[in-house]
């Protein structure tokens, strides 16, 4: 068994380490407090971008503990926004995806490989949908036992997909047969099935990301979006997989448009509030709302 050679710190030894490492801080009671909040280990992951070189933990010159807990502070607000924008948008693509099955070819089809790019496929939902129904069970969903009693051990689209996660949905559309995909893209979306394929993915990555509440702040998604190169020649940030890549991938697919708009206007009025947190670390041009504007 390999030993563990680091000792544990205390909170106040834990502010000397980070001060006598370049970053600017009182070792007071509400600093302590807060980094006893966030955790030590996290609160470093938040220094990263302080840092002179990512092969040291030594601080640029003038960085304050100030400057990196309010990067944690706007960092979490940001989560919540887009978490409940992904929240809306997954509701609406369930809407939208199981009315296109259920109208065109009934509302057990799901169950028939004919709506799927292969019998795999068609393994891979009915495997996922075992799986969701168990734990609907577990969370005493009742509406799962009627519908399985009504329909003889089955269950229609519709609910199927209420019990699917982001993720499961963005997988079912990535196997149906592309005539539906294509359908369902260009109707609702505006665009072609492949990137909406595309931006669904990335979707569900970014919602994982903050659900389990990890750092987005100074980091890129695991993932890219697909998106046009003539839209990223007309806003070059759009290259990387950051949270300013997400708000645009979510303005083209939020079919709440008011709901978008005051979620843009609280984002605003956090980074107006926050001046000493730099919104590039973020992704975010200097212009991002003229540019969502513009490009959505």
């Amino acid at each position: 068994m390999v030993e563990y050679s680091r000792k544990a710190t205390r909170i106040d030894e834990q502010l000397h380490i980070l001060n006598a490492r370049g970053l600017r801080t009182e070792n007071n009671l509400e600093n302590q407090q807060r980094l006893e909040n966030i955790g030590y280990f996290k609160f470093k992951g938040y220094c990263l971008p302080f840092y002179e070189d990512s092969s040291n933990d030594v601080f640029i010159a003038e960085s304050t503990f100030e400057d990196v807990y309010a990067s944690y502070i706007v960092d979490q607000k940001l989560h919540r926004i887009l978490y409940g924008l992904l929240s809306r948008i997954e509701s609406q693509l369930k809407s939208i995806i199981g009315s296109k099955i259920a109208l065109e070819y009934g509302p057990l089809s799901h169950y028939d490989e004919k709506i799927f790019r292969s019998s795999q496929y068609q393994a891979d939902w009915l495997a996922a949908l075992n799986v969701n129904e168990n734990r609907a069970q577990e969370r005493r969903e009742l509406y799962v036992d009627h519908y399985k009693k009504v329909y003889e051990d089955k269950v229609p689209i519709w609910v199927a997909l209420e019990m699917a996660t982001l993720g499961t949905v963005s997988k079912l559309f990535s196997d149906i047969r592309p005539e539906l995909q294509k359908e369902i893209a260009v109707e609702k979306y505006s665009v072609p099935y492949v990137y909406l394929a595309s931006w669904l993915q990335f979707l569900t990555v970014v919602r994982n990301s903050c659900a389990h509440n990890n750092r987005t702040f100074g980091r890129k998604f695991s993932i890219s979006p697909k998106i046009a190169k003539k839209v990223k020649n007309k806003c070059p940030e759009l290259e990387y997989p950051t949270i300013f890549t997400v708000f645009y991938v979510i303005s083209k697919v939020c079919k709440s448009r008011n709901f978008l708009i005051s979620s843009i206007e609280e984002t605003s009025s956090i980074f107006a509030n926050t001046s000493n947190v730099d919104i590039s670390k973020f992704g975010f041009p200097e212009n991002w709302r003229e540019q969502i504007d513009t490009l959505s």
